[in-house]
């Protein structure tokens, strides 16, 4: 039998009971076994790193830069080349 198949002495749900544990102390602030949202707001802004915690919430970076890009400034040009529907030739406005 192999050590992965080997029964052991251990609790399954130990490493749960131990990773919540560890959030209810970095997220109760005011040590009173609660998290209440100020307890989660306070911890966040001491550490902003604990918001994922709870699961996956800052999106990768290279996300994150398109995202932002789409914000960046967008160059108007002086000059705006449309057709007018009755007379097909293109005109030229400059503003």
């Amino acid at each position: 039998m192999s050590s992965a198949t080997q029964p052991t002495d251990e609790d399954p749900d130990e490493g749960i009971r131990d990773l919540v544990d560890l959030v209810l102390k970095r997220l109760d602030m005011d040590h009173d076994g609660r998290v209440t949202y100020p307890d989660f707001q306070s911890a966040v802004q001491q550490d902003a790193m604990l918001l994922e915690i709870l699961g996956p919430c800052f999106p990768e970076e290279q996300v994150a830069v398109a995202f932002l890009s789409t914000f960046q400034e967008i160059q108007i040009p002086n000059s705006i080349c449309f057709i007018r529907p009755n007379n097909p030739a293109v005109m030229t406005k400059t503003g």
